[in-house]
C-alpha cells in the first residue's frame, strides 16, 4: 500500500512539474514589464516535480486512508507550487489558478462527503470558504497594500479545505498565515534592511499555514 502511494505521488508530481513550470513561465512573459520570478523561468521542470512530490508525500502520510481528503490537500499542493512562485516574483495570484484551486478542493471534498456520508462537514467547508474569503475581503478594503484580491480568491479554496476539519482549523490556518508572514517580514527587516512599506507576497504563507494545519488535523484524526 505504501509503495503504491509513493509511486502515485511520484507519477503525479513528475506529470505536474512540466505543467507547473509552463504556468510560471507563461505568467512571467505575460507580465513582461515586471521584473521578477527570480529567474524561475530558468528552473527545470524537475525541480517543480521534486517539490510537488515531497508535498504530496507529506499530505499522503498525514491523511492516508481518506482518499477524498488526500486528493483535496494534494490538489492544493499541485496548484500551490506555481501560485507560490508567481506570487513571490510578481506579487499576484492569477485567477485561473485560484479558481482551479477552489473547484478542485470543493469537488474532492464533495466526493469524500458522498462516500462517507459527511454532508455536515461538506456544508461547513463550503460555508467556511465563503467566510474566509469574506474576512480577507474586509482586510483588503482596510489594507489593500497588505492583502490583494488574489489572496481573497485563494482564501475561498483554503477556507473550504480547512473548514472540512472544523472552525478551529480555519482560525488556526489563518493565524498561521499571518504568523509566518510576520516572521518572514521581521527576518527581512533584520537581515536585509527591509522597511515597513516593503511589499511582500502573502499567498505562500496562506498556503503553507493551511496545509500545515490540514496535515496536523488529519494526522490527529
Amino acid at each position: 500500500m505504501v509503495g503504491w502511494a509513493v509511486g502515485l505521488a511520484v507519477v503525479v508530481g513528475v506529470a505536474a512539474g512540466r505543467l507547473q513550470r509552463e504556468c510560471v513561465v507563461a505568467e512571467r512573459w505575460r507580465e513582461a514589464g515586471v521584473a521578477g520570478l527570480g529567474g524561475a523561468g530558468g528552473l527545470g521542470w524537475g525541480r517543480f516535480s521534486a517539490v510537488t512530490v515531497l508535498g504530496l508525500l507529506a499530505v499522503g502520510v498525514a491523511l492516508g486512508g481518506r482518499p477524498g481528503e488526500v486528493v483535496a490537500a494534494g490538489w492544493l499542493v499541485v496548484v500551490g507550487v506555481p501560485l507560490v512562485l508567481i506570487d513571490v516574483g510578481l506579487l499576484r495570484l492569477p485567477d485561473p489558478l485560484t479558481g482551479l484551486a477552489y473547484v478542485g478542493v470543493l469537488a474532492a471534498l464533495g466526493g469524500a462527503a458522498v462516500a462517507a456520508g459527511r454532508y455536515d462537514a461538506l456544508g461547513r467547508a463550503a460555508l467556511a470558504g465563503v467566510a474566509l474569503a469574506g474576512f480577507y475581503l474586509v482586510m483588503f478594503v482596510i489594507s489593500p497594500a497588505g492583502v490583494g484580491l488574489g489572496d481573497v480568491k485563494l482564501a475561498g479554496a483554503l477556507g473550504t479545505a480547512l473548514g472540512w476539519y472544523g472552525w478551529g482549523q480555519v482560525a488556526a490556518g489563518t493565524f498561521a498565515a499571518y504568523a509566518l508572514a510576520a516572521a518572514y517580514g521581521l527576518g527581512l527587516m533584520a537581515l536585509r534592511g527591509a522597511g515597513r512599506k516593503t511589499e511582500l507576497p502573502f499567498g505562500p504563507f496562506m498556503l503553507l499555514g493551511a496545509l500545515a494545519v490540514i496535515c496536523h488535523a488529519g494526522a490527529g484524526g
